[in-house]
């Protein structure tokens, strides 16, 4: 999978989850990797989240 795209969906992770429809037929490899750059952007994310609300 192009490294732009696995930085986009670690970033954006809505954008890894449709990466990961569009090519879950085509390229499984691809399509695993949008996935997992996803999860990890939506874990950190979450975290990014937790440590705001923990500040106030």
């Amino acid at each position: 999978m192009n490294p732009w795209l696995q930085i986009l969906s670690f970033l954006v992770p809505l954008l890894g989850l449709i990466i990961y429809f569009v090519y879950r037929t085509i390229k499984p490899s691809s399509a695993n990797s949008a996935i997992q750059a996803a999860a990890w952007g939506f874990i950190f994310n979450f975290v990014l989240m937790l440590a705001r609300g923990m500040r106030h």
